[in-house]
């Protein structure tokens, strides 16, 4: 038996499901890499506040 017969069985008798599996992982690696990506870009800016510096009056709410 050939090691990889099934997969080639697999793609020869239904290859829009191979099709579908193939673009479903690659979408799903898609999304977790721009997650990754925006997590870093969150973790990593480090914008001062410097546009309230100047402001005569801040309105926030109270932390608790």
């Amino acid at each position: 038996m050939v090691p990889n017969g099934l997969a080639r069985a697999a793609v020869r008798f239904k290859p829009a499901a191979f099709v579908g599996t193939f673009v479903a992982l690659m979408t799903a690696a898609m999304i977790v890499s721009a997650c990754g990506i925006l997590l870093e870009t969150g973790v990593r800016a480090g914008v001062p506040p410097q546009r309230y510096a100047s402001a005569p009056v801040i309105a926030s709410t109270p932390s608790s």
